[in-house]
């Protein structure tokens, strides 16, 4: 599984999850792959994306 199709399942996480979603639920959804460290970059990236569409996490 590539980067970008990591981001979009977590974009897709982010925006369906009723609850807070912590790097160990993410990581609870995906198989062995990627790991925390991968799914924490991926998120960090997404959060600086969403700010020039006006969305923000934290």
């Amino acid at each position: 599984m590539d980067k970008k199709e990591i981001k979009v399942i977590l974009e897709a996480l982010l925006l369906a999850s009723e609850t807070p979603l912590t790097t160990k639920k993410a990581n609870a959804i995906f198989d062995s792959e990627p790991g925390l460290k991968m799914i924490e970059n991926c998120l960090m990236e997404i959060q600086l994306e969403w700010k020039d569409r006006g969305l923000d996490f934290k």
